[in-house]
């Protein structure tokens, strides 16, 4: 914020080649925009500390986005999954080998909106959270090259053996973000993009074998209930349509 005058400073925007989509816009706002193929514009938002009891409750607000954001954008339709993500949650306060989980299970059971939702629901707790597509390993490095170019510990156009020291030794020294790698294959693509320290890391998967890295946590197709209460809400009406 600008000393003394009460206003927010502006985002800061950084152009990055290369890389995958981002959130563009003032987070919160509908002018927001989630871009799905090269990274036009990382939003660097101003440092805001959440207010007293937000962070313990994990509440979301527009103004306490992290500074670096990619998460995709929030599914309006989310439904239920409430104390599995608490779980998820309480399991990554705990820390040693559990602030790395692995969310597993088949196709179509909705680990990547629950990945995404508990990146926007405990979004004021975190400085920085970062979504990496994983399904192609050898795309990683690109990713974590453009969060380097966000927190700006790394040029344009370094390899990749200098980005993932550089960027993992960054991550290291901080100790509230968030990193997300969705729909990984293989531990062997992730495992060396993993900082330790003391941030969180998410994992979806429909693969097993993550004993070594992760803490599994198995992802289960939505109870009656809240297949019933997405079916009836706003997020529902694609599918009546369908019939």
């Amino acid at each position: 914020m600008s000393g003394g005058t009460g206003a927010e400073d502006p985002p800061t925007r950084i152009e990055v080649p290369g890389g995958q989509g981002v959130q563009v816009g003032d987070h919160g706002t509908q002018e927001n925009k989630y871009i799905q193929t090269n990274i036009e514009t990382v939003v660097i938002h101003p440092s805001r500390l959440p207010a007293a009891g937000q962070a313990a409750a994990g509440l979301w607000l527009p103004d306490s986005a992290p500074r670096a954001w990619n998460i995709p954008a929030r599914n309006p339709g989310f439904t239920g999954r409430g104390d599995l993500l608490a779980a998820v949650r309480e399991r990554l306060l705990a820390g040693d080998r559990a602030v790395v989980q692995a969310l597993h299970g088949m196709g179509g059971v909705g680990k990547t909106q629950l990945a995404a939702e508990y990146a926007h629901r405990f979004a004021g707790t975190y400085d920085l959270a970062w979504w990496v597509n994983s399904e192609q390993g050898r795309l990683i490095g690109d990713q974590f090259a453009a969060l380097g170019v966000a927190l700006g510990c790394v040029q344009p156009g370094a390899g990749v053996e200098v980005v993932r020291a550089v960027v993992l030794a960054e991550l290291r020294e901080r100790g509230r973000w968030l990193l997300v790698f969705d729909n990984a294959e293989n531990p062997a693509d992730v495992t060396p993009w993993l900082p330790g320290g003391g941030g969180h890391v998410l994992i979806t998967t429909r693969a097993s074998g993550w004993a070594e890295v992760a803490v599994a946590v198995e992802v289960d197709v939505l109870a009656r209930a809240e297949s019933v209460a997405m079916f009836a809400g706003p997020g529902g009406r694609a599918y009546r349509g369908r019939r």
